[in-house]
């Protein structure tokens, strides 16, 4: 099956979580659901049970420092969920790329957790208040 090429955007978030606090009557606001599909090609679960994702990473780095720049001007940001918790099928993608910071083996249905995994695990225990 092939994959289509994705376009991946520069984050947009710091813009879009001031202007919807902005234009709506809530002065709070979460980030709920972003994610970038990947091939996670670097894989050798079978063998040494470690998925290498860094392009979601970089990902979730350049989207979550957007997070952190709205705040500092001003959003009220309550939560920002990474999608998705583990691979799964993809209306647009299908099994083609991964979203989850889980690998999922889909013949064995083994969960493995990826590098963006502990990444954000870390992330969030450096962040937390």
């Amino acid at each position: 099956m092939a994959c289509a090429d994705e376009v991946v955007e520069e984050p947009a978030e710091s813009s879009l979580l001031n202007d919807s606090s902005a234009a709506t009557d809530t002065e709070t606001t979460a980030a709920t659901g972003n994610a970038t599909a990947a091939t996670d090609t670097d894989t050798e679960p079978a063998t040494v049970k470690r998925v290498h994702d860094a392009d979601r990473i970089d990902y979730l780095t350049h989207h979550l420092a957007a997070v952190e720049h709205a705040i500092d001007d001003g959003a009220d940001v309550r939560g920002y969920f990474a999608w998705s918790l583990m691979d799964n099928f993809e209306w647009a993608q299908g099994y083609c790329k991964r979203f989850g910071l889980t690998y999922v083996d889909y013949p064995t249905e083994e969960r493995i957790p990826k590098d963006s995994y502990r990444w954000y695990r870390d992330f969030i225990a450096a962040h937390r208040q």
